[in-house]
């Protein structure tokens, strides 16, 4: 199963960011501060992790979610 980082309802599959791609990147970035401190592989070690993982249907799921909840809060 693949799963995304970043992902839209008004677009296909092949617009969506894979989760290996984003935390990649994610975790390139928190290096790059990180080395500021001396800390670069501690930055990229926790770029990797600052997400759980997101799947189509868990991210179907939380949609849902926050649709029941807007829907008890407006």
């Amino acid at each position: 199963m693949l799963f995304y980082a970043h992902s839209r309802e008004d677009s296909g599959e092949d617009d969506w960011q894979p989760l290996h791609e984003h935390l990649e990147k994610v975790a390139c970035l928190a290096r790059s501060f990180a080395a500021a401190f001396k800390a670069g592989d501690w930055g990229y070690a926790a770029g990797h992790v600052t997400h759980p993982p997101h799947g189509r249907g868990s991210q179907m799921a939380l949609r849902e979610k926050e649709e029941e909840w807007k829907k008890t809060t407006m």
